[in-house]
């Protein structure tokens, strides 16, 4: 997919597969209509906090129970969504080439 929106905007005089292509601000962007991209902006370790009271004498259905309680109810896990997404569009902005 990446290969043929960098083919798109290459040219003889601008071979950017060959040489890459970096913009130094927003309005030297090359647009990819309709393309988009997922970033992570956070992740935390949880593990510990919803494995509390979880032992290796339990079902996987009472294990499962236990970790879906502890983490409804936990004052120690992030309130928030543990991980957020952002959409933006992709524009060519950055390729380095190797």
């Amino acid at each position: 997919m990446w290969f043929g929106q960098i083919q798109q905007h290459s040219s003889l005089e601008n071979d950017y597969l060959t040489n890459g292509f970096w913009a130094m601000n927003r309005e030297e962007e090359l647009p990819n209509p309709g393309l988009t991209v997922t970033m992570m902006k956070k992740m935390e370790e949880v593990t510990e906090q919803v494995l509390q009271g979880v032992d290796d004498g339990m079902s996987m259905q009472e294990r499962g129970e236990k970790i879906n309680e502890t983490a409804k109810h936990s004052s120690k896990l992030p309130k928030k969504k543990v991980a957020t997404r952002s959409r933006s569009k992709i524009s060519l902005s950055t390729i380095n080439t190797i």
